[in-house]
C-alpha cells in the first residue's frame, strides 16, 4: 500500500514524539511521513528538527487551523493513498497493514477505518461490525450513535480527497465531519473492526472538549451541507434516505450540546427543524 502519514501539528511539544514514534512502529512502513508544523509557539517544531528520520519531513507554516495544515500535508506527497494522525494520539503497530489488508480485499474502496478507543477507556469507540465494504455509512453512523470517522484512524485515496475539496478552512469544529461525509457520497468506504488508534484525551485542547456552542455550530454546518446537497439532488439517490436519518442524528447531538450549553429554546428549534411534527400536532413541546 503506498500510503504518507500526515500530522498536523500545532503546540504539541509533549506529545508529537508519540505520534511518530507509533507511525515509526507499524509493521507496514508508510511511503513517507510528512509533519505540518502550523505555527507552534512551543518549541514543537525545533524538538523534531534533528530528531526526524529519513522519509520523515517537517512542513512549516503561518498559523491557519487544522485543515489548512492537513491540506498543505495533501499537496507535499504524491503517493496514492494519505492516512491522518493528530499529534496527540497514536496507532497501534498493526493500523496501517490492517488498512492494506482492507484494500485488498476490496480494492474499490476510496476510504478505511478502522475503531479506536479513548485513551481513558478500555472499550472500543464504536461497535463490533463484519470488517469490510459497508453497505451504507451513514446507517453505520447512526447505529453508533453519532460516531464514525476519525481525523486519527482514517486512510484515504489522494486523488478522491482532492476532488472533494479537501478540509474546509475557517471551521472550528467539524471539520473533519465535513470532509467524511463528502467521501462517503463519494466512495465506498471499508471498515476495520479491531481497535487499532487511541485518542487521548486528556493534556492539551481536544476536539472532544471543545466549547459546546463551538461543537453545536460544527453540526449545524453539517446539518445544513446534508440539506443543501439533498436539495440540489447531489447525494447518490441509493444514499438519499440514510442521508436524511444522518442529519437527524446530527441534529440530536446538536440539541444536546444547545440543551447542556443552557440553550433550550435554540435546542428545541433543532428538533423542531430536523423532526417536523406528524399531522394534527401543530408543534413539538418539551
Amino acid at each position: 500500500m503506498n500510503v504518507s502519514v500526515i500530522i498536523p501539528l500545532y503546540n504539541k511539544l509533549g506529545t508529537i514524539r508519540r505520534a511518530v514514534g507509533s507511525v515509526r512502529a507499524q509493521t507496514c512502513p508508510p511511503s513517507g511521513l510528512v509533519v505540518v508544523d502550523d505555527g507552534s509557539t512551543d518549541g514543537s517544531a525545533a524538538s523534531l528538527t534533528a530528531w526526524l528520520r529519513p522519509g520523515e519531513r517537517l512542513v512549516q507554516q503561518p498559523n491557519g487551523g487544522v485543515s489548512l495544515a492537513r491540506n498543505r500535508g495533501v499537496a507535499e506527497v504524491r503517493s496514492e493513498w494519505v492516512a491522518f494522525l493528530d499529534a496527540d494520539d497514536e496507532w497501534s503497530p498493526d493500523f496501517l497493514a490492517a488498512a492494506a489488508r482492507a484494500v485488498a480485499e476490496a480494492p474499490d474502496v476510496g476510504v478505511v477505518f478502522t475503531n479506536l478507543r479513548l485513551s481513558t477507556s478500555t472499550q472500543p469507540w464504536l461497535a463490533s461490525a463484519p470488517s469490510g465494504r459497508l453497505p451504507d455509512y451513514f446507517d453505520f453512523f447512526v447505529a453508533n450513535r453519532g460516531h464514525g470517522m476519525s481525523s486519527s484512524s482514517v486512510v484515504v485515496r489522494r486523488d478522491l480527497l482532492l476532488r472533494v475539496g479537501g478540509f474546509p478552512a475557517g471551521l472550528h469544529h467539524g471539520e473533519d465531519l465535513d470532509v467524511w461525509t463528502r467521501l462517503a457520497w463519494e466512495a465506498s468506504v471499508a471498515y476495520v473492526p479491531e481497535v487499532l488508534a487511541t485518542y487521548h484525551v486528556t493534556g492539551s485542547p481536544r476536539a472532544m472538549e471543545a466549547g459546546r456552542a463551538q461543537v453545536a455550530a460544527g453540526l449545524a454546518h453539517g446539518i445544513d451541507l446534508c440539506r443543501e446537497q439533498l436539495r440540489v439532488h447531489r447525494v447518490p439517490a441509493p444514499l438519499c434516505r440514510s442521508t436524511r436519518a444522518y442529519a437527524q442524528m446530527l441534529a440530536v447531538m446538536q440539541a444536546r450540546e444547545l440543551k447542556d450549553d443552557q440553550q433550550p429554546a435554540a435546542a428545541l428549534r433543532a428538533l423542531r427543524r430536523a423532526f417536523p411534527p406528524p399531522a394534527g400536532l401543530r408543534d413539538w413541546r418539551l
